[in-house]
């Protein structure tokens, strides 16, 4: 209990004193506009609420897709990404993803302490991608998020993109929306390294992405990008 406890302090304490020493991210040029969702904590129920709001409204969504803008964001708002891209393209709808996704996360720590998050996140992000596949259909689907190496720098990962997206040099585009375990496994390796806080939400060290890949953990969150719309304070410059 000890262990735990004085494991748990020192996460927070670094989490605290990397983002008093950290400026905003300057996210990649994914030649196109990204809605990029920042951690929401307790409240990713209001976020995903407003998300179901401007997916029932015709003229945002109808402004959306003709911008191809794609949706992304970091720690829980990785997961309303995923969800809001989801929703997008008919594959369920924000309230379903709610109720048989996040609600689930929520419950896993109702009913235990926060250690119980790291499984949850990846049984989240696993039930998710049984649902990637028909993600496909439609418009070209992209997932930028962030996560945070060992070295407190801030990474982006590219979680799948379209052949006519140019890459900047150094951000590879990772292959999740295949239907196979490896898909599956790299796609909830890299959702769950964007919220994994060591010490508070598991016991393990860091979350591996892929094993040629750097370590990917999420000490601290990234702070917003500038190079992208975060959502919900600037929605509307982001389609407009």
């Amino acid at each position: 209990m000890a262990g735990a406890f004085l494991s748990t302090l020192a996460a927070l304490l670094v989490c605290l004193l990397a983002w008093r020493l950290s400026d905003r991210v300057v996210a990649p040029s994914l030649s196109r506009k990204v809605i990029y969702f920042g951690p929401a904590c307790g409240h990713v129920a209001y976020t995903l609420g407003f998300v179901s709001t401007l997916l029932d409204d015709e003229a945002i969504v109808s402004a959306v897709r003709s911008e191809r803008a794609v949706f992304g964001g970091t720690s829980s708002g990785a997961f309303v990404a995923a969800y809001a891209s989801a929703s997008l393209r008919g594959v369920r709808d924000m309230r379903w993803w709610y109720t048989h996704g996040m609600r689930r996360g929520y419950e896993a720590v109702e009913h235990g302490s926060t250690l119980a998050m790291e499984g949850a996140l990846l049984n989240l992000s696993r039930a998710f991608h049984r649902d990637a596949h028909r993600l496909t259909d439609g418009a070209p689907w992209m997932l930028p998020i962030g996560a945070t190496d060992l070295l407190l720098r801030p990474r982006f990962l590219l979680l799948s993109a379209p052949d006519d997206v140019t890459l900047p040099r150094g951000l590879e585009s990772l292959p999740v929306l295949t239907p196979s375990d490896a898909a599956a496994e790299l796609f909830s390796q890299a959702i769950t390294a964007s919220s994994y806080v060591p010490g508070l939400m598991g016991l393990s060290p860091w979350r591996r992405v892929r094993p040629h890949h750097a370590r990917q953990t999420n000490l601290v969150q990234p702070a917003p990008p500038r190079r992208y719309c975060v959502a919900p304070h600037c929605f509307a410059p982001a389609i407009s």
